[in-house]
């Protein structure tokens, strides 16, 4: 989506030789705040995508120490048998 409005937004600047200063400001502006909007737009997925990862991973913590302990208690179960 990024490219695209560029793109359309270049194609636009194409006749900005003939345009006054004041244009090609608001031009320019016109662009960051589109460009501003789309970053903010990613930078929220990435948080967001960052926050499941961040539960992914204390999920998947809690469950290895919870099996740690499991196993552990099974190891010394299957040793006594054995010996």
């Amino acid at each position: 989506m990024f490219l695209q409005t560029l793109e359309v937004l270049t194609l636009v600047g194409i006749n900005m030789a003939r345009k006054s200063a004041l244009e090609k400001i608001e031009y320019h502006e016109k662009i960051c705040r589109i460009m501003q909007k789309q970053t903010f737009a990613e930078i929220k997925e990435l948080k967001n995508q960052v926050r499941r990862m961040e539960w992914i991973l204390i999920v998947i913590g809690v469950f290895l120490v919870m099996e740690f302990d499991s196993a552990k208690t099974f190891l010394k179960t299957i040793l006594e048998i054995f010996n």
